[in-house]
């Protein structure tokens, strides 16, 4: 498994990433703590210098492995299941961008939070975020890009909660380019099991957010992360985790604690009965 943390292009209201003000130095700094690859959060691509960025990443080594889209809808409010047919359009066409952007990097697109909040047992926006993502998944086949659909937990959307969910969805749209992404942070809230789940997702996983049950970097709460990568390293995943956390007590103590801990505690043995 290779290692990333995600950094945003650009200042967020998203509290649980690190703003890249400065994206050489931060690489920089990054690949010399040992991280494989960074995860782009960024908002609208066409604000973003794809070339310079290239030889920043480059120079430093570092791979991308997904790019995030959530902050579209978090600072603009473009969303797949908005009740304006507009706003929808204007979504769809947005994560267009970034599947665009994504095919320069030989990265994916995550679809979190542009699906938008939702209200509880309604079908029109269910249906609105199939048709929306549908859309997505076919101009990524022709892209060359993959799509991961990120499972929230219901604080954040009522849309697709738990893996069961996205799974259902994914099988719903039949889209070979659809993948999940789950994250420890929502699986501590939603899933009964965080290790089973995984063991579930297996088929379609494509991707992994890691932060501590309180959000903070790993190690910080009180999940078990030596037997959650033991479990990933059972069902055969040899993709990114991605540290998704909260940059507590700093960017740079964050990136340095999550790195440090989460390669200790892969080298752990592990535990009996989680394999597959």
């Amino acid at each position: 498994m290779k290692l990333g943390i995600v950094i945003s292009t650009n200042a967020t209201s998203f509290s649980a990433v690190s703003h890249g003000a400065n994206l050489e130095e931060t690489a920089k700094k990054c690949a010399a703590l040992g991280y494989d690859g960074i995860e782009l959060a960024v908002r609208d691509p066409a604000l973003v210098d794809s070339g310079r960025l290239k030889k920043i990443l480059r120079a430093a080594g570092l791979e991308v492995p997904a790019i995030g889209t959530g902050q579209a809808f978090l600072d603009e409010g473009l969303s797949f299941i908005d009740r304006r047919k507009s706003v929808r359009q204007k979504a769809v066409s947005r994560i267009k961008a970034h599947i665009c952007f994504a095919a320069e990097f030989e990265a994916a697109v995550i679809i979190g939070l542009i699906r938008g909040r939702g209200h509880e047992n309604n079908p029109a926006e269910r249906e609105f975020f199939a048709e929306s993502l549908a859309a997505c998944a076919e101009f990524a086949v022709k892209k060359g890009v993959e799509l991961f659909l990120e499972p929230l937990n219901r604080y954040e959307t009522k849309l697709v909660n738990k893996i069961d969910e996205g799974i259902e969805l994914i099988k719903k749209l039949k889209c070979g380019n659809l993948k999940l992404l789950i994250d420890t942070f929502h699986m501590n809230i939603e899933e009964p099991s965080i290790y089973g789940s995984i063991v579930k997702a297996k088929p379609y996983l494509g991707h992994v957010h890691c932060a501590d049950s309180n959000r903070r970097p790993p190690g910080c709460g009180h999940l078990d992360f030596r037997d959650i990568t033991q479990v990933l390293k059972g069902i055969g995943y040899d993709r990114y985790i991605s540290m998704e956390m909260l940059p507590w007590p700093t960017p740079d103590e964050a990136a340095r604690m999550s790195i440090e801990y989460v390669k200790g505690v892969m080298n752990q043995k592990l535990m009996k009965g989680m394999t597959t």
